[in-house]
């Protein structure tokens, strides 16, 4: 039997920070079959805390601008990016996220590097804010061999943008559903300084306006009199510029003391494991990493009804969903599960249940090699 090369493939992301995305692509790419694909990533923006970890799982990461050029020139940034493409040779070019879109995608379509692929892995609400970005994108869509949303939510709104049908792929996220075996609960409470029976709620988003933190700070302080104590929040994600503002509210909101700020982190499963709720109160969403992880720990989830939130949480059954922009509804579904510890173990156990129903990591990988391997026979 001959043995055949393996199909190359360039996947464009602009950091490997600890996002949604970044998550994603750290389960999905290392276990995606080696022996049939070789697979690097191209960093276009700069290094990440992620690096080290993805190439440790045997993905090879390469950063394509200089650290000591904060803001390199476009021209630049492309003839590094073409010159990584031309010794790379790839088969196939993957783009994740607006930014490596657009630049990548440049720098594959100056060069005639395809098949070409994009994930979209939100909704377009950032096109109203950047609307010349939103017609570059069209017109990089109609130059794709294969666009790949991750909810039916953001895959309607591509079709809307003009992507073809025949072209567009719905592949739902996947996650390890044993992210959480092993850890002790009490070993991480007591790092966090978290007492054994104080109720625990976490939030894993960057803090970033349009994920809500100020709702849910908001909807925490309504319900503060009725939580029972002790109680704490703990926020996990990287301060895109809010911070500050928010750390002002809870202050005045004389919430302070039950806050832990803990930064971008990415030992995310030992904290799912020390906590009883997760939230996520954004306000625009595609498909949510962070809830399914918590759901795949075994955690009741309260989402906003926005995106493809309601894809991953069905309400009242794996937790609840409430309207966006709505800190006295969000603050009701909290109390909710807050009071009831029996109802948090049924959706928790139902949520598991459904991650393991819909998805998994071997079928969200298996989704990939199928379209990788139909573009390369075409």
């Amino acid at each position: 039997m001959v043995n055949m090369p393996r199909c190359r493939i360039v996947v464009f992301v602009p950091r490997l920070g600890v996002g949604g995305t970044e998550r994603h692509l750290l389960e999905i790419l290392p276990a995606i079959d080696r022996k049939r694909f070789d697979i690097c990533i191209v960093a276009t923006r700069g290094a990440g805390p992620l690096d080290d970890e993805m190439r440790r799982r045997g993905v090879r990461v390469i950063v394509a601008t200089s650290l000591r050029a904060r803001v390199p020139s476009l021209v630049d940034a492309l003839v590094r990016i073409v010159r990584i493409l031309r010794r790379e040779n790839p088969d196939i070019v993957h783009f994740y996220l607006p930014e490596a879109y657009l630049l990548g995608g440049l720098a594959a379509v100056l060069g005639g590097f395809r098949p070409r692929v994009m994930s979209r892995r939100s909704l377009n609400n950032y096109h109203r804010r950047h609307r010349f970005s939103a017609q570059l994108e069209k017109w990089f869509h109609r130059r794709m061999d294969a666009v790949l949303a991750n909810s039916q939510a953001v895959a309607d709104q591509l079709l809307g943008e003009g992507v073809a049908a025949a072209r567009l792929h719905t592949v739902y996220s996947g996650i390890d559903t044993g992210l959480t075996v092993g850890i002790s609960r009490d070993d991480v409470r007591r790092r966090l300084d978290i007492s054994p029976h104080s109720l625990a709620i976490i939030c894993v988003a960057n803090l970033i306006p349009y994920k809500g933190h100020r709702d849910l700070l908001e909807a925490l302080a309504m319900a503060a009199p009725r939580l029972p104590e002790p109680w704490f929040l703990l926020l996990a994600g990287r301060d895109d510029g809010i911070g500050a503002s928010l750390k002002e509210y809870v202050m005045s909101a004389g919430i302070d003391g039950n806050i832990r700020w803990l930064g971008e982190r990415d030992e995310i499963p030992s904290l799912l494991a020390a906590s009883d709720i997760a939230v996520l109160a954004s306000h625009e969403e595609g498909l949510p990493m962070s809830i399914l992880e918590a759901m795949a720990a075994g955690l009741p989830a309260v989402v906003t009804r926005v995106g493809g939130n309601p894809e991953v949480v069905s309400d009242g059954v794996t937790g609840l969903v409430v309207e966006p922009h709505d800190p006295a509804a969000l603050s009701d579904a909290i109390l909710r599960l807050a009071g009831d510890r029996d109802q948090r173990s049924r959706m928790g156990v139902a949520g598991r249940a459904r991650v393991e129903e819909k998805f998994q990591l071997a079928t969200c990988v298996a989704a990939y090699e199928y379209i990788y391997e139909s573009l390369i026979s075409t």
